[in-house]
């Protein structure tokens, strides 16, 4: 039997959401931390080791800082992408098994500013062509079988998770006349878009700023404080997570890297959303939203949105959008 996985594979992480043989709904996230080299344990070649058909060699998720960079647009296409997605799956239990996948793009490769052409076509087959290329594991093991690849972008999703049940149909409090001031808080990239309940795209727009852009300014608040030159990205973005380096409360600092990220936001934002107070509700999502969410609704002066676990708001998104089609 052939199952869904939809993965949102961030350039900070891969999210994904699939369903259980017991028919409960599950997530797991794999820090998007790639190296271009198959590397090695005491038993041989790791666990998320791979080797792609093009030849190439990859790492998923250790703790090494040489690492190929996941926030230029080429990596969206690339084997290390490719990589990710299916150590995505043997670490969610899909190793063997035939599978159909949900990825992403970010929302400005995803869309086209071309005048009679807003869906970038091109790139999405070439992503779709990407997921489904060749790979084996390093290790020998059996890897799951993609099938069939769907692309959504990133960002709007998040909306229909929120504020659609189930089945489809709208929450209470929410209606199809509303305009959904939508801001994703990714890795590298904060997605926004102004969106209706019906999935209308009245405006978007996409800037390279995000978690990762904390966690590098983070590091170079926190390395003098610590005597060193320089913390680990794997280091930083676990102390974002806990507030904590090497069992030191470093929440002041998180604080202040943060700033940097929240006044780019906000500066994009006024030139995208002239009078945000004419929008009905604001939804904070991706890793940046539980860091700086609350901040950012309060400058904004909206009522705003911040769901459960906000880092897995698309992937959720995306899960329920195609359910609801599967079933229908």
């Amino acid at each position: 039997m052939t199952v869904l996985v939809v993965i949102d594979e961030g350039s900070a992480q891969a999210k994904a959401t699939y369903r259980a043989e017991n028919g409960a709904v599950l997530t797991r996230v794999v820090p998007s931390r790639i190296a271009e080299q198959a590397k090695v344990d005491i038993n041989g070649y790791a666990e998320s080791a791979y080797f792609t058909e093009e030849g190439g060699e990859y790492t998923v998720n250790g703790d090494f800082d040489d690492i190929i960079r996941t926030n230029i647009p080429s990596y969206q296409t690339s084997e290390a992408n490719r990589a990710l997605v299916h150590e995505t799956l043997r670490q969610s239990g899909f190793a063997g098994r035939s599978v159909r996948v949900a990825v992403t793009l970010p929302m400005n490769q995803f869309f086209s500013k071309v005048k009679g052409d807003p869906i970038n076509q091109k790139l999405i087959s070439s992503k779709k062509r990407n997921i489904l290329g060749g790979i084996k594991s390093a290790a020998g093991h059996q890897l799951a079988e993609i099938i069939d690849c769907k692309v959504y972008p990133e960002g709007i999703p998040a909306l229909f998770d929120t504020i659609r049940d189930d089945s489809g149909a709208l929450k209470p409090g929410f209606d199809e006349a509303m305009k959904i001031l939508v801001v994703d808080i990714g890795g590298t990239t904060t997605d926004v878009s102004v969106v209706t309940p019906n999935g209308t795209i009245e405006a978007y727009d996409s800037f390279q700023t995000g978690v990762l852009t904390i966690a590098e300014r983070f590091s170079e608040l926190a390395a003098p404080e610590f005597g060193i030159k320089r913390i680990p990205r794997a280091m930083a973005e676990e102390a974002l997570k806990t507030g904590r380096l090497k069992n030191i409360e470093v929440g002041n600092l998180i604080e202040r890297a943060s700033r940097t990220v929240l006044k780019t936001i906000l500066r994009e934002l006024e030139a995208m959303v002239s009078s945000p107070t004419l929008l009905d509700k604001v939804l904070i999502v991706g890793g940046g939203a539980s860091l700086i969410g609350e901040e950012l609704a309060l400058e904004l002066g909206v009522d705003a949105l911040i769901p459960e676990q906000p880092d897995m708001a698309i992937s959720r998104g995306i899960y329920k959008l195609e359910t609801i089609k599967n079933v229908g």
